[in-house]
């Protein structure tokens, strides 16, 4: 399947045999047979659906570098993003190099269908979504920012420092050390944020120093 593009199909016949059937609890746990749609990821915004369709069904995403192997990227019973009652439809970010396969399954039956899918390009990140464009930062300074359309992608990205590992998309700030001791706080903040720290010559390497959660 391509963007853009719907496709009808039938779950009528499926077997239950195969890499990523039955019991693959990706966004719940399939339990009926199912086919199978690919598409090569593009880094925009994918929707798969199956509105409009009067059947209680599921899709559920995969990525591989091939069939054989395949890693749960989520999936939906219900609903979702583009769809209404019990047609199912789910949206993530593909990733260029990567395959995404869409299982399309029945809740309880089996049924003919149309697959739709949809592709936008994603918004534009935060200027300094990524380390190398860190905002610089003065002691005594407060700067107003946003982790709202920032990436996962990235140096230092996802890394485990301060206790914890970065689970969410994050911004990037910078500081030159003056030796002396340097708070950084998100005080008065309503949300349950986070703080990491690293030291570097340089933003292409870079060591944890600690952080705060």
């Amino acid at each position: 399947i391509a963007c853009g593009q719907t496709i009808a199909g039938t779950t009528i016949n499926a077997s239950l045999s195969g890499t990523g059937e039955v019991a693959n609890a990706c966004g719940g746990t399939a339990t009926q047979p199912g086919v199978w749609y690919s598409v090569p990821g593009n880094g925009q915004i994918m929707t798969a659906s199956l509105c409009g369709t009067a059947w209680d069904s599921r899709i559920q995403v995969f990525s591989g570098a091939d069939c054989s192997a395949l890693t749960c990227v989520g999936g939906n019973d219900d609903g979702g993003p583009a769809c209404a009652g019990t047609s199912a439809s789910f949206q993530w970010t593909s990733v260029v190099g990567l395959n995404y396969y869409i299982f399309v399954s029945g809740f309880g039956s089996n049924s003919a269908f149309n697959l739709a899918l949809t592709c936008a390009a994603p918004p534009t990140p935060p200027g300094n979504d990524l380390i190398c464009n860190a905002t610089p930062i003065t002691c005594g300074q407060t700067l107003n920012g946003t982790t709202v359309n920032a990436t996962l992608s990235g140096t230092g990205e996802g890394q485990s420092c301060g206790g914890f590992t970065q689970t969410q998309p994050g911004v990037w700030y910078s500081i030159v050390g003056t030796g002396t001791n340097i708070n950084m706080s998100l005080c008065a903040n309503a949300w349950d944020s986070r703080i990491q720290v690293f030291s570097g010559a340089n933003c292409a390497a870079v060591n944890c120093v600690g952080g705060n959660d």
